[in-house]
């Protein structure tokens, strides 16, 4: 509500005082004379309360009442009826016209303010139960939408009289026509599949009995025949004896999940025997014994009578029944079947996809042939078994009873047959396999190298003509003896090459190779590249080898230069602390020196010569950059590359490297070779990395910082204690990622209480719990006094008691942080950070931020509490000025009546009677006039002072040179008699009242004129300046200016400076200098409604300085 009230009452003095009395309530007020503008103002601004006086001109409050219940809304706008009778006929007239409260005059205002708010807050009651109601039939046709959706329908058993009501959507689950139901326990069994009913009754019973939750599946039979699985869940009520009375539940339709799980089964079935079927193609079983496996398992797999594989002929007209089961005796192996269109088989092949069959003696895409007719087939599936130039056959399924095959039945009998295509496929690379060796040894015969082939039994060998023409000797020259090969192998070789051909024999290596010298004929030696394959036996033993001899001596000379050549390269790389290589780019090759061992920590064994070696050690993250750019350089044709990437150590861990190429090109500028060094740069990385850490460390610190300070700065921006612990727990818990945040306040049992939580939604809340921790003893709390911090990573490793524990696992608590609150050096409370979901490991930075952000809530609850007590010596300065101004009220009207009186009557006794008096009687009644006219100006002074703030103006541009020149106007004859001298200097031009103004200037004036020494004419100066320096600025943001009223009067003691600003405070008696020591209060109070202030410098006999600050701009 906007607190808008409507005063209606025809007398002004009312309205004017009931608006003051709410405006200064808080409300907001408008207000009417009578009952037609009260209408025409309701329409128009729809106020929150309407207070109505009953007797008005034009249209009286009860009419305009009844006239308000008609209006939109009206109804519920409280109205509150006025009236000076308080007979039973006008309450019961306002009551019948739809008034909401009434009120007798005159009215009092501690009443009129608690029928207000009453009526305020009855109101918004009203509101909110219009608001829930609304939300309330929300939520219960959201409810029923919900229900529809999930197919759900809800139930209720009454055990006492067996009676079950149900949703509407229920009867449509079991497969009921609407309101077939009868509404009993036994019509609901009834619509239980049958051998799920026995079952659903114990469970029921089982449930009554224990009085326990209950949750089972069953099957209810529809109308057509069809099943539905629905599952249950319900609960049973007991009274208050203890026996069940009621039970209440849901069901919901689980049918699809009930075929989804049966489903999933059989294919899972149908995965292990295709997973079973390739164990057995892989173990190299022949073609004839796989498909015989295979038409065995799918048949019962698949639960169908028969099943076949057929091989397509190389005529492409007919198919074989190469495999089957099911099938007459004599057919397999002899049956054939039209490859044609018009057989399931053919119109599989044709297709190149499976074919399924659901009545085969209605089919229309083929006839199908005699066999599946002879058979009495009625449903089947086939499948393409593939091949790499044409399909193998066909792989098939059939019943004789009507039969629906799944996706999965097909993907089934797709795997099998791709499994057949592969065995099949590789049976063919076997056979081509053999044939080409066949190939291979009528090549060897015309082949340049020399081959032989050693009987490892007899030891015999077979020397191809070219091995011996090789060596210089002619066919009859050698025999076919081993020794005729291991006698010429040279002495130096012969120990390297026997241990190959044993490591080749082990199967230690995949080959024979050896590089070996062989004595020629004329006793010269000849360099042999040999290369052979062992052939072994069933056992394991080897039983023969074949090898074969290529001259290599020209390519060993032209080594022995390079290895010469590499000498010196070597001894270049070793005098250099760099990684060098070499990449043959027309091989992709690549020679590394030494410094890949002593730099890198590689052995020999574990460096492959080639470019993917280098690129597989180059870190992945640097990998495709570098072979990128690599290419780029090589195929654009510049010569140079430079580049820096992570390169890995034989141990694992990576080196920084700066690497850089020369690409080497051919006549014909084509790459050919590229030579480069690399230059492990790791150190230097090390030490960039040491910097950057020290700057991200640098930069997590100031971070830290940022954080803590936005987060103080949110504590301290409040000092209401409660949104100030509100806040503490909510930042922290967004900083520490914690799951709960919480303050707990130390009580004097030593109890705790917790008064603020932030805490993740699904876990237990804390707040406004009293915490009693049997083992938080009071020396604990003690070492909380002393600064403990306590930590604890993990609940269950932390040497803690075993209830304490239990304590915390009730809040799900794993990991804890608590750091103390001190208040004014007292333990006030503890700040406590929670992890709930998993231990954590609470690091020194985190716990010194709790701690200096419990200090923080500290400092900020005691300025918390210093704002409540300041607060309360407003309050109790605001009831003061109240009473004041009360005074000053009663001041204005009651004790000016009696003195007016007094001083009129004084006035006729001295007209009428004055000759008629005696002396003494003439002097009294002088004496008597004159205190009742010192009393009178003691009145106005008191109502001037009260006035300064309750009937304050505006504040609006005033020119003081100005008001002083009025001043100065004013008391002109008071200037003429004292002889006074008056200099007004420039004065600036301000914001504020200037009434007030006035009066702050003429009183000063007054004063300097009052207290001037005798025999000496006043000289008064008034002047102002503008403040450069803001150290003192009262009001912020504001530029401030000075008044300074100087005279040469008779001075005072700077010691009574406090005191002659306060109220009745004067420092000569009223005979000496007349006037009730109210003035400079006055001017006190005007400078401080204009946020400014007054001060004063004086020395007895030589003068006084007035001093006036206030702000130039400064608002009302």
């Amino acid at each position: 509500m906007n607190n808008l009230i409507l005063v209606v009452d025809d007398d002004d003095f009312m309205r004017m005082h009931l608006n003051e009395l709410l405006t200064e309530a808080g409300y907001h007020v408008v207000e009417a004379s009578n009952g037609l503008e009260a209408i025409a103002t309701y329409t128009r601004l729809h106020p929150d309360i309407v207070l109505l006086d009953a007797l008005m001109p034009v249209m009286d409050g009860f009419s305009c009442c009844a006239q308000l219940q008609a209006l939109p809304d009206g109804k519920d706008t409280p109205v509150l009826m006025i009236s000076a009778f308080s007979d039973q006929v006008s309450v019961e007239k306002a009551f019948a016209v739809g008034a909401t409260d009434f009120i007798t005059k005159p009215i009092q205002w501690p009443i009129l303010r608690q029928r207000l708010r009453r009526l305020q807050e009855a109101s918004r009651a009203v509101e909110e139960l219009r608001q829930q109601t609304a939300q309330a039939q929300l939520r219960e046709a959201q409810f029923r939408m919900a229900l529809d959706a999930a197919r759900m329908g809800i139930w209720n058993w009454d055990l006492l009289t067996n009676k079950i009501t149900w949703s509407d959507n229920l009867e449509a689950l079991f497969g009921l026509e609407k309101g077939t139901f009868n509404y009993t326990y036994e019509a609901f069994i009834s619509c239980i599949h049958p051998r799920d009913r026995d079952f659903v009754r114990r469970s029921h019973q089982q449930a009554i009995q224990n009085q326990v939750k209950y949750n089972i599946e069953f099957r209810v039979v529809l109308a057509d025949g069809r099943i539905r699985f629905l599952a249950s869940k319900g609960v049973v009520f007991g009274d208050a004896s203890g026996v069940a009375v009621q039970m209440s539940g849901v069901y919901m339709e689980i049918t699809k999940r009930k075929q989804a799980e049966d489903a999933l089964e059989v294919h899972a079935k149908q995965q292990a025997m295709v997973a079973e079927i390739s164990q057995i193609a892989l173990a190299s079983t022949d073609l004839t014994t796989l498909m015989n496996s295979c038409v065995t398992m799918v048949a019962q797999c698949l639960k169908v009578q028969s099943c076949k594989i057929l091989e397509m002929l190389p005529d492409d007209g007919r198919l074989l029944l190469r495999a089957g089961v099911g099938w007459q005796p004599g057919l397999v192996g002899k049956a054939t079947v039209s490859a044609g269109s018009n057989s399931q088989a053919g119109y599989t092949l044709l297709s190149h996809e499976p074919v399924i069959v659901d009545d085969l003696s209605a089919e229309t895409r083929f006839n199908g042939p005699p066999l599946l007719h002879d058979h009495q087939v009625v449903s089947g599936i086939s499948v393409v078994i593939h091949g790499k130039e044409r399909p193998f056959g066909v792989f098939g399924a059939h019943t004789t009873r009507h039969h629906t095959f799944t996706k999965d039945d097909v993907s089934c009998l797709q795997a099998v047959a791709n499994i057949l295509a592969t065995a099949i496929e590789r049976q063919r690379v076997e056979d081509a396999l053999r044939e080409s060796e066949e190939r291979c040894q009528l090549a060897v015969q015309g082949n340049n190298d020399g081959i032989w082939d050693w009987n490892v039994k007899n030891n015999q060998v077979f020397f191809s003509t070219r091995w011996k023409e090789m060596l210089g000797y002619q066919e009859h020259e050698i025999s076919n003896h081993f020794d005729e090969w291991a006698t010429r192998v040279h002495p130096d070789d012969i120990g390297f090459v026997r241990q190959a051909i044993a490591d080749h024999f082990a199967k230690i290596t995949p080959f024979f190779i050896s590089e070996h010298r062989v004595r020629c004929k004329d006793d010269t030696y000849k360099w042999i590249l040999d290369r052979g394959q062992a052939v072994w036996d069933e056992d394991g033993n080897v039983v023969r080898m074949t090898s074969c001899h290529t001259d290599i001596t020209e390519r060993k000379q032209a080594e022995e230069q390079l290895r010469q050549s590499e000498e010196r390269f070597q001894i270049v790389a070793r005098a250099s602390n760099d990684l060098l290589w070499d990449w043959d780019l027309l091989t992709d090759e690549v020679w590394w020196n030494q410094a890949l061992q002593t730099l890198f920590g590689y052995s020999i064994e574990q460096i492959t010569l080639n470019v993917y070696w280098w690129y597989e050690h180059i870190h992945p993250d640097d990998r495709q950059r570098i072979a990128s750019e690599t290419m780029a350089l090589i195929d654009s044709g510049r010569t140079l590359w430079l580049n820096e990437y992570r390169f890995r150590r034989g141990n694992g861990s990576y080196a920084y490297v700066f690497d850089r190429g020369y690409v080497i090109h051919d006549k014909t500028g084509k790459p050919v070779r590229m030579i480069g060094a690399m230059m492990d740069i790791s150190e230097r990385q090390a030490a960039q990395r040491d910097r950057n850490r020290a700057q991200a460390e640098l930069e997590r610190q100031n971070m830290r910082s940022q954080l803590f300070a936005n987060i103080t700065l949110k504590i301290r921006q409040s000092l209401q204690i409660d949104e100030i612990l509100q806040t503490s727990v909510i930042e922290v818990q967004k900083l520490l990622l914690a799951d709960r945040v919480l303050i707990l306040r130390l009580q004097p049992d030593g109890s705790f209480m917790a008064v603020q939580e932030s805490v993740v939604p699904g876990l237990p809340v804390i707040l406004g719990q009293q915490i009693i921790d049997p083992c938080f003893r009071d020396d604990y709390i003690e070492q909380y006094r002393q600064g403990l911090i306590s930590s604890m990573n993990d609940i269950k490793e932390a040497n803690i008691l075993p209830c304490h524990a239990e304590f915390l696992k009730q809040f799900a608590v794993q990991a804890n942080l608590v750091v103390p609150i001190f208040l004014k050096n007292q333990l006030w409370g503890l700040l406590i950070a929670h992890q709930c979901a998993h231990p954590r490991q609470w690091t020194g930075w985190e716990i010194e931020l709790l701690q200096q952000l419990a200090d923080q809530i500290g400092i900020a609850s005691t300025q918390s509490l210093i704002l409540e007590q300041e607060t309360r010596q407003r309050q109790e300065l605001a009831r003061s000025n109240k009473e004041l101004q009360q005074f000053a009220f009663v001041a204005s009207h009651d004790l000016q009546e009696p003195l007016r009186k007094i001083t009129t009557f004084g006035d006729r006794l001295k007209t009428t009677c004055g000759d008629t008096l005696t002396e003494q009687g003439r002097d009294y009644l002088e004496r008597m006039q004159n205190a009742a006219n010192r009393m009178q100006t003691l009145i106005e002074d008191l109502l001037t002072l009260s006035r300064v703030t309750t009937r304050a103006q505006p504040f609006v541009s005033v020119n003081l040179a100005k008001i002083a020149q009025e001043v100065l106007c004013d008391l002109e004859v008071y200037i003429q008699q004292t002889g006074a001298s008056v200099e007004i200097a420039e004065l600036p031009t301000i914001q504020a009242d200037p009434l007030q103004m006035r009066q702050l200037l003429q009183n000063l004036l007054g004063n300097a004129l009052k207290f001037h020494r005798l025999q000496t004419p006043p000289l008064i100066k008034i002047y102002g300046n503008i403040l450069n320096d803001q150290a003192d600025n009262i009001s912020a943001n504001s530029e401030l200016c000075q008044i300074i009223v100087e005279d040469n009067g008779i001075g005072f003691e700077e010691k009574y400076l406090d005191r002659i600003f306060n109220v009745f405070q004067r420092l000569h008696s009223s005979i000496e200098y007349e006037g009730t020591g109210i003035g400079l209060a006055i001017c006190r109070k005007i400078a401080e409604r204009h946020h400014g202030n007054i001060t004063a410098q004086s020395i007895p006999g030589q003068g006084a300085k007035f001093i006036v600050t206030l702000s130039i701009n400064s608002h009302s």
